[in-house]
């Protein structure tokens, strides 16, 4: 639409044109410096920003606190011992006809991007997915039963395991 609106050769230009009326001084002047920052926002905002991520970097906490989380590992040993099923059950990618493998699979699978921080792709390549797209729909499901309640207690079980 804007494309007609402005014609091709000046559809830049027009835009910025455009934006220019309805803009602000001081949003101008942002633009027009050539560097953006990376936080948007007042100076006090952007100030508290940047204090907090110094003192996580000075303390070391940072690193710290990522290194606490639980490892693939721990979290399928932990979901295997809630369900009473082995870890090898758990991690196999097979369709069967027991419910609870399943479920107790995507639970595993949530428990290590939430509690984990395991990438999608982590995630695939350990539970023998076939794409990142199934791990996906794997939390997604496991997030409903969550919402239901259907898996709290059990969700609950696994966290307490692992601390």
């Amino acid at each position: 639409m804007t494309y007609r609106m402005l014609g091709q050769r000046n559809r830049y230009a027009g835009y910025r044109a455009y934006v220019a009326l309805g803009s602000e001084q001081e949003f101008l002047q942002f633009y027009s410096k050539g560097n953006l920052a990376g936080i948007l926002g007042g100076k006090t905002f952007r100030d508290d920003i940047k204090e907090r991520e110094d003192e996580l970097r000075v303390s070391g906490d940072l690193p710290q606190a990522l290194s606490d989380r639980p490892g693939l590992t721990s979290i399928v040993t932990a979901v295997a011992r809630v369900f009473k099923t082995t870890q090898v059950e758990i991690v196999k990618n097979k369709r069967g006809r027991n419910p609870q493998v399943t479920i107790a699979r995507q639970l595993a699978v949530y428990c290590c991007q939430q509690l984990g921080d395991l990438s999608l792709r982590e995630i695939a390549g350990n539970f023998n997915y076939s794409n990142q797209g199934s791990v996906s729909g794997a939390i997604a499901a496991t997030k409903r039963r969550l919402e239901k309640g259907e898996l709290t207690r059990d969700y609950s079980r696994v966290e307490k395991l692992l601390q």
